[in-house]
């Protein structure tokens, strides 16, 4: 349930449990109901009001708006088409055409028509007769110099009787082709037929998409991906994979596919019978047709990123009602052409990711355009250059405390942007809140409560307000702070080490002493399973990339004897599979592991060895570990010692520090270990003071360094540099500006950085330039929301899909 208010004030003290200590000044409730609030169906609403009242005037030019409408389907595609001939030049020697009565045959006839350089036009039942034919479409076909057509469907579906529009426009039978199978699937597979050999993506080798033969959205959402390949789009039905298409794949010795939707559009089943085939697969399964585009626009961006026809000209973005997939049928080969992704959009309000998406466009040099396949009616061009997408979405949470019905109460606090705020869990009865951590996709919350007497993992949906817990009830699930959970990169479970209490003698319901075991949960379908059970402690270290797989360590400390000469057991290293359970035995020939960083592509890792007498461990070994062939695994010697950083975003470089001291240097190198180059601290920035590695940018290979003073409390430097060069470029700070170590994220298309900074003892999130190096433009001052700041810790921000998200700290969560 949220509360909204404009510049509330909140005095915040924390209450490690019991919510009825509560001994401060509280936040007021208003009447107003989460119900009754002008929020969208997923997300809250912001406050244009106040929006165009704290906008700051910047130069940032808008985005260029272009659009394509007609009356009805038929002349909305000629609308489409007339596009993406006038692009190519005028004229098209080929044409492909559909049934608009049948949105599989026109979805699936996208990549044929790119392969051919042409468009789908859609075709009203009889069209191509003469007494029924549209003058539009004769016009389009007569004016482009169209000579060749393929017809996508059968005759029932779009009959072609002489005389035809086609044969009084001087074409022969010979150029007129019909492709078309027994039903939808069958139809999908002759189009792909016609198409030839699948195209490739990248190493993952030929790739088709294959989409429920039920969900046109999903289909048309994809569109653009198929016709980049272009891909072969296949229908299936949901349950199962359709044994023509399994017989399709193999024919053409297809080894990659892409499922397209959530297990209810496309049941696990198919991807289990793809990757027993041997075919490997990527699925793209948002929570709503909108998060599956957005994820499809990201894999469309990835295959054409290296494509030197779309290096060049503006940003572009394609927009169509998320109600009215319908409406970007036959968009595909149009926006494949013009280097551009689909995304859906509510007809009445930006989405957070669209916000972010608009915001970082208009931000772009090269200047930005949205392709719109909607009316002004729907989609508006105030709605796209709105002044909220001035600036970037944030969302900052923290606990606090409030009153409800004359109790105290704690309560999640969410301020954006325009410092409008959100009150959740008012009423859920929740105390020793603690420990929030934002999902991949900043859109969820995982908290540590207890309720009705015992602690457990929550999750909160920031957009609906829809709470639950994820452990059971009846159990006490502890966390220590070397232990929270942490969420896939996929943003679909939650991995932790937990102390779970059945008894109040330490042991579980066999009787056997507990440790701190390792659980997963599934976040959308609320499920939890314990992966290890062990009266030692599972230490939960990373997730690998792909989601699949996990690291964790398991230590003999602080537990219950084992043997009878009281002696514990040693550490051991371990790499779990989530799906199956397998694991495999890390060996590192008697060292203990001090960091483990798995390769983007997850095919290898960078770790770290040391001695386990810490007191004499000096500088590490630096390892490789080969996953290619788990279970198998071995760990070879790379030569190097030093701390390893981090890899760049694409995998081919890896930061190391050789030493943490100001005479230390850093070394970049690539994937077999070989150094690219390396500089010293103190050759970058100002004189004197140490360097840290903070990351990369996602558009290149410049690390991203801060840089301390000479002097205690002197003002931190943001230096880029370029890893090949050692080029660098340092961002300007305020002066009395500290950044906070815990808070420095770039936007995804790295083109700016988001920081939280302590200026002048006062708390603040502001987002800084990371090309032009702009001074930074202040968005929250924290202490506004919470001015007792003084058992503040840290104040963490991440800039993800759906925009800045961030989580103040407190000395309480520790």
């Amino acid at each position: 349930m949220g509360v909204r208010g404009e510049r509330a004030r909140i005095v915040r003290r924390w209450l490690p449990i019991a919510v009825a200590c509560l001994a401060v000044s509280l936040l007021p409730v208003s009447p107003v109901s989460a119900a009754e609030e002008p929020a969208g169906a997923d997300e809250p609403a912001s406050d244009a009001l106040a929006a165009a009242e704290t906008v700051p005037d910047d130069a940032a030019g808008g985005v260029e708006v272009v659009r394509y409408a007609g009356s009805d389907q038929y002349e909305l595609s000629l609308a489409v088409s007339q596009a993406l001939v006038d692009a190519a030049g005028g004229i098209s020697e080929w044409a492909v055409l559909a049934s608009g009565e049948s949105w599989a045959d026109a979805a699936t006839a996208g990549p044929l028509a790119a392969s051919l350089g042409a468009p789908v036009v859609l075709v009203p039942p009889g069209g191509l007769q003469t007494p029924t034919a549209r003058p539009d479409l004769v016009e389009f076909l007569r004016s482009t110099g169209v000579r060749r057509v393929v017809i996508v469907g059968g005759a029932d579906v779009l009959p072609n009787h002489e005389p035809s529009v086609l044969y009084g426009l001087g074409m022969l039978p010979r150029n007129i082709e019909r492709v078309h199978g027994d039903d939808p699937v069958g139809s999908a597979i002759a189009v792909a037929e016609r198409i030839g050999a699948p195209a490739e993506f990248g190493e993952l080798g030929r790739t088709v998409l294959i989409v429920s033969d039920q969900s046109m959205a999903d289909a048309v959402a994809v569109g653009p991906l198929a016709a980049a390949g272009p891909f072969p789009l296949l229908l299936t039905a949901p349950g199962a994979l359709n044994p023509r298409i399994a017989a399709y794949l193999t024919e053409h010795e297809v080894t990659h596919a892409v499922l397209v939707g959530g297990t209810a559009a496309i049941a696990p089943a198919v991807e289990e019978a793809l990757e027993t085939a041997g075919t490997a697969v990527t699925r793209l399964a948002g929570r709503d047709r909108s998060a599956t585009a957005r994820l499809a626009a990201e894999l469309t961006e990835q295959h054409t990123a290296d494509d030197p026809a779309c290096a060049d000209g503006p940003i572009r973005l394609g927009l169509v009602p998320a109600q009215s997939p319908e409406q970007a049928l036959t968009a595909g080969p149009l926006l494949a052409a013009l280097c551009t992704p689909l995304r859906y959009t509510d007809t009445d309000q930006l989405s957070s990711d669209l916000h972010n998406t608009l915001y970082l466009a208009r931000h772009r040099p090269e200047g930005s355009q949205a392709h719109v396949f909607a009316g002004a009616e729907q989609v508006s061009d105030a709605s796209i250059n709105s002044p909220l997408t001035r600036k970037p979405p944030l969302r900052i949470a923290f606990v606090s405390g409030t009153q409800v019905e004359g109790r105290p109460t704690l309560v999640i606090a969410i301020i954006d942007e325009n410092r409008s705020m959100v009150l959740h869990l008012e009423d859920q009865g929740i105390g020793g809140i603690k420990g929030l951590r934002w999902s991949p996709d900043g859109r969820h919350l995982a908290y540590e409560g207890i309720q009705d007497g015992t602690w457990g993992l929550f999750v909160l949906d920031t957009f609906t307000g829809h709470n639950r817990r994820l452990t059971p009830p009846a159990q006490q699930f502890r966390f220590s702070t070397w232990a929270w959970p942490v969420w896939s990169p996929d943003g679909n479970h939650l991995a932790m080490s937990a102390f779970v209490d059945t008894s109040p003698h330490g042991t579980d319901a066999d009787g056997e002493p507990m440790g701190a075991n390792l659980y997963v949960a599934e976040v959308g379908a609320g499920t939890l399973r314990q992966l290890t059970k062990t009266p030692l402690q599972d230490h939960f270290w990373s997730w690998s990339p792909d989601s699949r797989r996990i690291i964790f360590g398991r230590h003999g400390h602080f537990v219950v004897p084992l043997g009878s000469d009281g002696s514990k057991s040693g550490d051991e290293f371990l790499l779990a599979h989530l799906e199956s359970g397998a694991r495999t035995q890390i060996d590192p020939a008697g060292q203990r592991i001090g960091r483990w960083l798995w390769s983007p592509d997850g095919e290898q890792a960078a770790l770290e060895l040391v001695s386990p007498n810490e007191e004499h461990a000096g500088t590490p070994d630096v390892y490789r570990a080969s996953l290619s062939a788990l279970p198998d695994l071995e760990l070879v010697d790379t030569g190097h010692d030093g701390y390893i950083q981090g890899w760049s975003d694409d995998g081919q470089l890896l930061a190391m520090r050789s030493d943490y001291h100001a005479e230390g240097y850093f070394w970049f190198l690539d994937p077999e270990f070989e150094a690219v180059s390396q500089l010293q601290p103190h050759e970058i920035g100002s004189p004197g003071g140490d360097v840290i590695f903070r990351g990369w940018s996602p558009d290149s290979h410049r690390a991203l360094l801060v840089k301390y003073g000479a002097t205690p409390g002197s003002t931190r430097e943001l230096l880029l540099i370029d890893a090949a060069t050692g080029d660098h470029t340092a961002l300007p700070l305020e002066a009395g500006t500290q950044l906070n170590f815990g808070g420095l994220s770039f936007a995804p298309d790295g083109t700016q950085i988001v920081a939280s900074v302590n200026h002048l003892e006062s708390w603040r999130i502001a987002v800084q330039a990371a090309r032009h190096g702009s001074l930074p433009v202040e968005l929250i001052d924290i202490s506004e929301y919470t001015p007792v700041t003084d058992g503040i810790t840290s104040v963490s921000v991440h800039w993800t899909a759906n925009g800045i998200v961030g989580a103040i700290g407190w000395h309480s969560d520790y």
